[in-house]
């Protein structure tokens, strides 16, 4: 996984993450501003959630975001909570992430490669991530949340996105670790009873689930925006 990011991010690293087709390298010159745009209104889109569900202001908190990329929601986010601290698996994407913080001055922001799975993420008030998890394979996107989860503080917030179903998907894991490497995104699926046994588990509880369509393709993907409280 780690090794195909790295290729997505040195060959077009801004349409990895906004998959439209004005973000590609060839015209990224021109619509530039509009790629940080759509993660200033993301990032306050968040923060205003955290406010309806009882965070008076994110101006205390420590949020995580998981695949932050090259910093699109990061870096907003960063001018709104204490701090941010943001997890990839792609330097190169990384390398981006720090130079648009530098730009603009924040420095409240940790932003951190990850070489392997991690054991433990910081603690934090609140977690986030949009567009990421569905790049991995259901055991990762498992042991993903379950680590976010366990990082929370008492009464955090985690605010996620992932397809819980995928028309025809099947995944196999011996299957899955006998294939050759991929060189581009993959796209995956996690049940959502899977998920409800998983909250439960790790001591979390749902707050509220919506359908969102960030795959795209309504007509084989539901994918869901999922707030859970610890």
């Amino acid at each position: 996984m780690r090794l195909a990011w790295e290729s997505l991010g040195d060959e077009r690293p801004f349409h990895s993450v906004l998959t439209e087709p004005q973000y590609l390298p060839d015209r990224i010159g021109e619509t530039e501003a509009q790629f940080w745009e759509s993660g200033r209104a993301e990032a306050e889109q968040l923060a205003h959630y955290l406010g309806s569900i009882g965070f008076a202001t994110c101006k205390d908190l420590t949020v995580i975001e998981y695949g932050c990329g090259v910093g699109r929601v990061t870096v907003p986010l960063a001018a709104i909570a204490k701090e941010v601290v943001g997890y990839d698996i792609s330097e190169p994407h990384l390398q981006l992430a720090r130079q648009r913080a530098l730009a603009l001055g924040r420095t409240n922001i940790r932003l951190i490669a990850l070489g392997d799975l991690p054991a433990a993420f910081e603690p934090c008030d609140a977690f986030y991530s949009k567009i990421v998890l569905q790049h991995n394979p259901p055991p990762l996107i498992g042991y993903l949340l379950r680590t976010l989860i366990r990082s929370l503080r008492r009464g955090g917030v985690g605010v996620f996105q992932v397809p819980t179903f995928y028309a025809g998907y099947r995944f196999d894991l011996h299957s899955a670790l006998q294939s050759p490497q991929h060189s581009d995104m993959e796209m995956h699926c996690y049940p959502q009873a899977d998920l409800f046994s998983l909250f439960a588990d790790e001591g979390a509880r749902l707050v509220h689930v919506r359908e969102d369509d960030t795959p795209g393709r309504r007509d084989i993907f539901v994918s869901q925006v999922f707030v859970l409280m610890k």
